[in-house]
Order: structure tokens, then sequence, then C-alpha cells
């Protein structure tokens, strides 16, 4: 996986963003899609481009930012960029599966780990990288470039971490009921 840029994400998340998944991953990411328990559940955006979540904003208090704060951290990320596509492409030995009842995944449900068996089986640097999912890191990237139009994303509601706790908390006292 090759560090690509940190971004001020949707909600306010900072983010590592990659280049884009490898053929390897995203062969298994498809194998994952095609499993009957999966198939009729369409994939969520935010899977689709790899990425690392570096700083999340927890409560809902909060105040939004405003569109200097968020000039101001864009431009401090721009500074990191350099450096960060400094860093060597990192090397996955292994990747998991996890079913998850807060995405802060706190309270895992289920997980299933996959290590990857030999070096032909790695995703490493010199294989092809998926095309697909390099087109949306593009795309998102470039959408953070325009903050005006960018900014109401970086601003939505309810997509802070304390939130989703609340709304899982509500969705599995539903099912027990």
């Amino acid at each position: 996986m090759i560090p690509y840029k940190i971004i001020v994400a949707w909600s306010g998340v900072l983010t590592l963003a990659f280049k884009s998944w490898s053929k390897p991953l995203m062969d298994i990411k498809q194998r994952i899609n095609d499993l009957p328990e999966f198939r009729d559940t369409s994939e969520n955006f935010g899977t689709k481009w790899p990425k690392i979540t570096l700083a999340s904003l927890i409560n809902n208090d909060v105040p939004p930012l405003t569109l200097d704060q968020l000039r101001n951290m864009t431009a401090i990320c721009q500074e990191f960029d350099a450096e960060s596509q400094q860093i060597d492409p990192i090397t996955l030995t292994n990747c998991s599966m996890v079913v998850f009842s807060s995405r802060s995944l706190e309270h895992v449900l289920c997980r299933v780990d996959y290590a990857f068996k030999t070096s032909q089986e790695l995703p490493s640097n010199e294989q092809k990288y998926d095309e697909e999912s390099y087109k949306i890191v593009q795309n998102v990237v470039e959408e953070t470039q325009h903050l005006e139009e960018y900014f109401h994303k970086v601003n939505a509601p309810g997509h802070r971490w304390k939130m989703h706790i609340i709304l899982h908390i509500q969705s599995l006292l539903l099912c027990v009921s």
C-alpha cells in the first residue's frame, strides 16, 4: 500500500489516503462481496477506497469547523503530504474481515483473519493496483481541494464517533426487544 495524501475527509476526519487497493486485496474484497451473506448489501462508499483514520471529532457538541479552520487544516495536511509520500510502501502480511457493532471497533461481533501464505500472494508494491479504487481515491482527493463546495460534507451532522455508538446501541436494543 502506497501512502498518497493526508486529507480532511467527510465529517472532519483526518485521513491518510493510499493510492489504491492492490489487485490481490481487491480480489479478496470481491470474494467477500460475492458471499451469499453480503450479495444483497451494497458496499459502503467508505470501504471502496483505502485509508487510515488519523483523528476524528468525537462529540456532536463540538461546534462545526469554520471555513477558515478547514482551510488551515487543509494547508497543514498539504504540508505533510510531501512527508507522507516519503514513507516506504506498506507491505501487508494479513487482512481481517470484521463485523462490528460500533465503528470504533470496540465491540467486535466477529473477526476472520487471513494471513498471506507466500510472497506471491502478498500485495506488494510491484503488483498491479486496482484502477477503480485508484480513480475513487483521485476523485475523493480532488473533491477536498474545492473547499467552498466540500465544506458541507466536512460538517455533515450525525457522523461523529459518539453518534455512531448511540445509534448502534439503539439498533442493538431494537434487535433484542
